[in-house]
């Protein structure tokens, strides 16, 4: 498939439903203390570091427009992603003209404003519409080339990674990036498939011989055995840890005091990162990050009916910090 031929594919996605997980703790942790802030002062951005789907964005939009009090808050709204930009714009055409919402289309790195931040949002999962879009290359099952970049405009492919990756760089991201417990028999595996020359270009082709490499137990287990190895591949591509620290280290402290930060994870890695930061600046306050507060000394995760009637809130963690001075 030709560049021109995945470009108009995706172009021709239809917008899909998002389904916000943790929705009602996302809002009351994000809006709650601004009901102790005075009024006069509640004018600026609430700021929605990952539109993707634009769930919680509509829901966050929805709440502003609700209460009297929030009326000068508009949202700022982030994503790589270009093409969920593309939806947002159609989707929220009412509201950009009403100032509502703005839209950024880059990386947590690169978000800058000078008007005040009453609250930070970040869903750190992969969107549902990327996952959907199978020429993006992030499904076992998809068909087209291996891809993976939120950013089809920028960066090399994975499936270019991995031309170029030596063993040791491909073992240590397996293992350090998707905790894959058979890191060095799939690296070799590609290493030696490479090497032939037979290195697959297709998703499901990789993921096929990625399963190939384990042990029929670990084949045939709880999860597709490529689950680990595509995520390492995604994350190294992506650079989603460099920019999660990004995040962590400078996006949060354009937060005004009394309000807060609130970040939904989907794996251990970025889970960590979150815990550390978030109890090191409650603990040992600095004098150019000001004072925090754990708004929940342990994650919230989602209950027994959300998981059933959304499957992807199962491995989700909420982790909530507020500025306090």
């Amino acid at each position: 498939m030709t560049q021109a031929q995945v470009n108009n594919a995706m172009d021709q996605i239809k917008e899909t439903e998002h389904i916000p997980i943790l929705k009602d703790k996302v809002i009351n942790s994000l809006f709650d203390p601004l009901l102790q802030v005075p009024e006069d002062k509640l004018a600026g951005y609430l700021v929605d570091c990952t539109l993707g789907g634009a769930g919680h964005t509509s829901v966050i939009l929805e709440k502003i427009k609700q209460i009297p009090r929030f009326k000068k808050l508009k949202v700022l709204a982030v994503d790589r992603d270009g093409s969920a930009i593309k939806r947002a714009e159609k989707r929220f055409e009412i509201e950009r003209l009403e100032k509502k919402i703005e839209l950024f289309h880059g990386c947590f790195s690169e978000i800058k404003t000078n008007e005040p931040v009453w609250g930070i949002f970040a869903d750190l999962g992969v969107s549902s519409d990327q996952l959907n879009q199978r020429e993006r290359g992030f499904s076992f099952q998809a068909d087209f080339p291996l891809d993976m970049r939120m950013n089809s405009e920028k960066g090399e492919t994975a499936y270019e990674w991995l031309l170029s990756a030596s063993q040791k760089e491909l073992e240590e991201v397996l293992l350090n990036y998707g905790e894959e417990r058979y890191f060095r028999r799939i690296a070799q595996c590609i290493i030696k498939a490479r090497d032939k020359r037979q290195l697959p270009e297709n998703a499901s082709d990789i993921a096929k011989l990625i399963g190939s490499a384990v042990p029929s137990s670990y084949r045939y287990g709880r999860i597709h055995p490529a689950t680990r190895s595509f995520q390492a591949l995604r994350i190294v591509v992506n650079k989603e840890l460099e920019e999660l620290d990004s995040f962590l280290r400078d996006v949060i402290l354009l937060l005004r005091p009394k309000a807060r930060v609130a970040v939904l994870t989907f794996h251990s890695l970025e889970d960590r990162k979150v815990k550390t930061r978030f109890r090191q600046l409650s603990k040992e306050p600095q004098i150019n990050e000001g004072a925090w507060m754990l708004t929940f000394k342990k994650p919230i995760i989602a209950d027994e009916v959300e998981t059933k009637n959304n499957p992807r809130a199962r491995s989700a963690k909420l982790r909530v910090i507020e500025r306090t001075s």
